[in-house]
């Protein structure tokens, strides 16, 4: 089959965010049976593109243009959210789109390409892979927030925001996500749109050497969380973790060192981290995170905000952590159950974690336990090779 993907930017490295992980992991499966060409809205890296050639994937570049606050659609004007005023959405002069099987459209971002699509009336199946619901996220946002300032702004955004994927939804064939709690919301949102539409594939992960082992002769805890702070509920997260879990773990006498892992933790995350002393560490970006992650006792995860299956997780799960975490950062995750892989707190007091966290800690049997079948649920439920292919198979039914 040929399969045009139009993606904000190339996935490439693949660890630049969760978008790029799993679009990076799709296209590795899908180029060995398909034709498959990329048109990327940010300017590519030689390196990127050199890597991208060796598989033999066709990249056509489409970079950013200049700001443009409106998005128009026959009579209708659209002001666009913020975080798309910077996207040319115009196609590349030349293109064919009438020569491919399907039109895959990644992220929100992706959804005011099909203006023009719909201009050349093609007969290709368009799909928006959204991965997860971006009004889901803002409304949630809006209502974790006491800040009237910032819950008039996720509110405005989420107006916008809702306006566009209204239009999106009902003009193409099928909308994927990466959980199942996204697609139901949409199902109960979008009542205008066909029901049938919403669909939802796993996130997933490939197959890794490293992974978790107990630990002997070690007199102190090693905690960890991880993420790219860049996205705010991940910043959230390491802020409670910072202000709340560490000074109670402290309190309490306890010998750990708490990581902070993952790229662009910020000022005042570095701040934060500062003041809690030794007993904290910041990595900032780390080349090999399985490698790093292994070498864990307990992995922590305050997740209260958010939207999708949490790539996170899974990469906990893949190496074996024994996790402590929230509904949240479960969503998708239907596999995980409270006491027999992982244990789940979604309070907001800090005792209660702690709680959950020396639990675990104090039971060597409990985490060997749940290493294991955290690891079995990867295997039987979240391999990529798998997934890609259920993809396909969604997408021609």
């Amino acid at each position: 089959m040929n399969i045009l993907i139009i993606t904000p930017e190339l996935p490439f490295p693949s660890y630049r965010n969760g978008r790029t992980s799993t679009l990076a992991a799709l296209i590795d499966v899908w180029r060995m049976h398909n034709n498959v060409t990329i048109i990327a809205g940010e300017p590519c890296s030689s390196s990127g593109l050199e890597y991208y050639k060796n598989l033999a994937v066709n990249i056509v570049e489409n970079p950013t243009s200049k700001i443009n606050f409106f998005f128009n659609v026959g009579f209708k004007v659209f002001i666009r959210p913020r975080n798309i005023w910077r996207h040319n959405y115009d196609l590349p002069e030349g293109l064919d789109l009438h020569c491919y099987d399907f039109i895959l459209l990644v992220g929100f971002e992706s959804a005011l390409y099909l203006k023009p699509i719909l201009e050349h009336r093609v007969s290709s199946k368009l799909v928006l892979f959204e991965l997860d619901c971006l009004s889901l996220l803002y409304k949630k946002s809006a209502c974790s927030t006491s800040n009237i300032i910032l819950k008039l702004y996720y509110c405005i955004q989420y107006m916008l925001v809702e306006r566009i994927e209204r239009f999106s939804y009902s003009s193409v064939s099928s909308v994927f996500f990466v959980s199942n709690v996204d697609a139901d919301y949409c199902i109960s949102k979008f009542t205008e749109v066909k029901k049938r539409i919403f669909k939802f594939v796993n996130n997933g992960v490939n197959p890794v050497s490293s992974k978790w082992s107990l630990r002997s002769g070690d007199s102190y805890l090693r905690l960890c969380f991880s993420g790219n702070f860049d996205y705010l509920p991940n910043r959230l997260a390491a802020k409670f973790i910072l202000t709340k879990i560490v000074p109670e773990l402290s309190r309490r006498g306890i010998t750990f060192t708490f990581h902070i892992v993952g790229a662009n933790p910020g000022d005042d995350l570095l701040k934060m981290a500062d003041q809690c002393g030794d007993s904290v560490i910041v990595t900032g970006f780390v080349e090999d995170i399985d490698l790093y992650l292994s070498d864990m006792d307990i992995y922590v995860s305050p997740l209260f905000l958010g939207t999708g299956m949490k790539n996170k997780i899974l990469q906990a799960m893949n190496i074996g952590l024994p996790l402590v975490c929230s509904n949240v950062s479960l969503d998708g995750i239907k596999e995980m159950q409270d006491g027999y892989n992982c244990l789940v707190c979604n309070s907001s007091d800090e005792a209660l974690w702690v709680n959950k966290i020396v639990e675990l800690a104090n039971g060597n049997n409990l985490c060997i336990a749940f290493s294991g079948r955290s690891q079995e649920v990867i295997e039987d439920n979240y391999r990529w090779e798998r997934i890609a292919q259920s993809f396909i198979e969604k997408l021609l039914n």
